[in-house]
């Protein structure tokens, strides 16, 4: 009996047609899970990196803040005042000369290298962004920001060191972090006075009009 040709030929085409929409299932579908699988692996560096941050404010609680107590309890016994000059570029030459010769005696203290060297790896973590930077500025930028700054002069210092500058990460997210917080208060400031206004009452005097009768 003779092969039909053309029922070999109908058949290849169905098969062909069938296996394209086939392959073009499996193809769909696995980009859909490809990007669920961006997706969840997103999710879960976010939510590292949330929980690093985390870390990263109970190691500055923690730990931080006991050891800078410890300094600033040696300065006080020392009767050496704390800077109170501007802040610059983190550089020896920007400490005014009627700080340096203090900021030089404070620089002496044993107690400083370990409130500094940790929070130089607290500041690794969020520089690096192991940890979320964001999520830790809502818990302790603001106190970061005031410690640095109240310890800019023996930071510059140490900075200042041409062959290996210390203190990088400190400075890089001091630098980062305190243009925002000045606009978180500015913008803190403004939503009290948009508060307060909202709360005045209006109160108005009538003009007066000669009654006609």
């Amino acid at each position: 009996m003779p092969i039909d040709i053309t029922i070999i030929r109908g058949i290849l085409e169905s098969l062909n047609f069938i296996a394209t929409i086939v392959l073009a299932c499996i193809a769909i579908y696995g980009i859909k899970q490809i990007s669920l699988m961006k997706a969840d692996m997103n999710s879960r560096s976010e939510r590292a990196a949330k929980e690093k941050a985390i870390e990263a404010s109970l190691k500055y609680f923690n730990e931080f803040i006991p050891l800078i107590d410890l300094f600033d309890n040696k300065v006080n016994k020392k009767r050496l005042p704390c800077y109170k000059g501007p802040i610059g570029d983190f550089s020896e030459e920007s400490i005014p000369n009627e700080f340096y010769s203090t900021s030089r005696k404070r620089l002496d203290i044993d107690e400083l290298r370990p409130p500094l060297n940790c929070l130089e790896g607290i500041s690794a973590m969020l520089t690096t962004g192991v940890a979320d930077e964001q999520v830790a500025f809502d818990i302790f930028g603001r106190s970061l920001c005031r410690a640095v700054a109240s310890m800019y002069d023996i930071i510059s210092i140490c900075h200042s060191d041409i062959a290996s500058p210390y203190y990088q990460n400190i400075v890089k997210l001091y630098q980062i972090w305190s243009p925002r917080l000045s606009q978180s208060e500015l913008e803190t400031a403004r939503n009290r006075i948009d508060t307060k206004l909202s709360s005045i009452e209006t109160k108005t005097i009538p003009a007066l009009h000669p009654k006609i009768k």
